[in-house]
């Protein structure tokens, strides 16, 4: 209840700020109603193109599939090759190099040149240790890269 001129006027203030507060959600919530609508559009038409784009993709995703099943089935089929031979080698050679895949090396093993070089960095390997390596010496390693070198291919 309203007693006053004054108190009449401070709830008329009061009535308009809350109208123009209510006014403003409303253009706000109408706003916020036309942004959702738009997302909406939006993410149909993403949904239509993804739909499209996994129909595109389908067959040749189906062969990948099948091909990356093949290539499992392949290194498997490798992995107990290896085993085998491995079992046949001296636990130190095959320590040595393990120990260089390992270090992230892409390259264990190298054949000497014929000119008596590493065939991984190509440094030249002295006099002797091409001997060595010529004469079937069980292990020698490069003395600049570390790789294994092996004799000569002939």
């Amino acid at each position: 209840m309203v007693r006053t001129v004054r108190e009449e006027a401070a709830v008329q203030a009061e009535l308009g700020l809350v109208r123009r507060a209510l006014d403003q959600e409303e253009q706000e919530v109408v706003s916020l109603l036309d942004q959702i609508g738009r997302f909406e559009e939006r993410l149909d038409r993403q949904r239509a193109a993804l739909d499209e784009a996994r129909e595109a993709v389908a067959p040749g995703r189906e062969e990948l599939l099948a091909r990356r099943e093949q290539v499992r089935s392949e290194a498997a089929g490798l992995k107990a090759q290896r085993d085998v031979v491995a079992g046949e080698i001296e636990p130190g050679y095959l320590n040595v190099y393990e120990n260089l895949m390992l270090s992230g090396r892409r390259v264990a093993v190298a054949p000497m040149t014929e000119d008596g070089a590493c065939g991984s960095c190509f440094s030249l390997i002295p006099l002797q240790l091409q001997n060595e390596i010529r004469s079937t010496a069980p292990l020698v390693r490069c003395e600049a890269c570390g790789v294994i070198v092996t004799a000569p291919s002939s």
